[in-house]
């Protein structure tokens, strides 16, 4: 091969996927085999440096729930009933998971250990047979998604994606102005509250310019 198809080789295998070893790895080899020269390396070196420099570099495609601190999800629930009065959090007694403490059992509240793109689920179970259960769930004091239920014995639930920078918070808390009691037993846990990290957030992500990315 010749000195100029194997440096665009290697420059068009670093470039389609962001790994310069990639590149690096089938210079060595075609340099092994006899069909690069010193040159090659050479040149691919400056590749790297000028890759990395530039920010280029990237290990394998990842989607999962880890940070800085590891893997960052939580799932807590409620074993008692609980009388909830105008915007009250929810304090969710039974841990089920909390992986990277994000979850104090003292305010109810989730706070990020790392910036990032994260999914949050809230369900409830309405133990009222006159008055509405209407919950939200908010990040920071500002309200993202709603719950409600309208009948004694409905459950109801909602999700949400959202972006969260480190140390911002997410919680469940009663609609303001609403009052109503969710039901909850040991042994019958309806009502619950979960969260997890998914990934870095995208350069094309509206709200990364927030984030100053």
């Amino acid at each position: 091969m010749a000195y100029l198809e194997c440096l665009l080789l290697v420059v068009g295998l670093t470039i389609c996927s962001g790994r310069v070893t990639v590149g690096l790895t089938i210079a060595v080899e075609e340099l092994q085999v006899g069909h690069c020269n010193k040159h090659t390396i050479f040149s691919v070196l400056i590749l790297v440096v000028l890759t990395i420099c530039s920010g280029r570099v990237t290990g394998p495609p990842q989607n999962d729930r880890s940070g800085k601190h590891g893997t960052i999800a939580f799932s807590v629930g409620l074993t008692s009933t609980l009388h909830m009065s105008y915007s009250e959090t929810i304090i969710y007694d039974k841990v089920f998971a909390n992986f990277g403490d994000g979850y104090s059992v003292d305010t109810g509240e989730f706070t990020a250990p790392d910036t990032g793109v994260y999914v949050f689920h809230a369900h409830a179970y309405n133990s009222n047979k006159d008055r509405a259960m209407w919950i939200e769930l908010i990040k920071n004091i500002d309200s993202l998604v709603s719950v409600s239920g309208f009948n004694s014995h409905s459950t109801a639930g909602n999700s949400v994606i959202v972006s969260l920078r480190k140390g911002e918070t997410v919680a469940v808390r009663a609609r303001p102005g609403q009052e109503f009691t969710l039901f909850g037993k040991a042994d019958q846990i309806y009502t619950t509250f979960s969260g997890y990290r998914i990934g870095e957030i995208p350069y094309s992500d509206p709200a990364a310019s927030l984030f100053g990315r």
